[in-house]
């Protein structure tokens, strides 16, 4: 049951990338003025309520059907075209940070973001919310280890 839930979780988690890869290609960016706005108001088209049911969102619809379709397409010959993706979900990762790193650091102000990534403050250690929120992220990234996500 659990690992259920989880692959609906991450794929709706992918549907809504794939439905910002298709907005990317906009010009200007849709997220660009309010960007906590448009994932609320047009990807997620949140209501105010349980009461205000206002139709079905088809963008997320298609987009979710998509990421269901891969899935499915992963899965369906078994371990063996697993493991192809395999090599495109662990390599293409590494490629796309060096590319942002470089181009980062030709961006003006550049070094002093990198300079201030790599600095570490010794004095949030103690902060529990430092904690708690590495926490989360352990738990996020041992939900990938359940089997959910092959």
């Amino acid at each position: 049951v659990i690992a259920v839930l989880m692959i609906a979780y991450f794929n709706t988690i992918i549907g809504w990338a794939l439905l910002y890869l298709y907005y990317s290609f906009s010009s200007p960016l849709p997220w660009a003025g309010n960007t906590r706005k448009f994932f609320y108001e047009d990807i997620v088209g949140a209501s105010t309520g349980l009461g205000d049911v206002h139709g079905m969102n088809w963008p997320v619809f298609g987009a979710n059907g998509a990421a269901w379709l891969v899935t499915c397409l992963v899965l369906i010959k078994g371990v063996q075209s697993g493991g192809k993706v395999v090599y495109v979900t662990v390599i293409l990762p590494y490629v796309c940070i060096v590319a942002l790193i470089v181009k980062g650091a030709m961006m003006p102000g550049g070094t002093d973001g990198i300079r201030a990534y790599l600095e570490v403050d010794v004095a949030k250690f103690a902060d529990y919310e430092t904690w708690a929120r590495s926490a989360t992220q352990i738990f996020y990234s041992m939900g990938v280890a359940m089997g959910a996500i092959v």
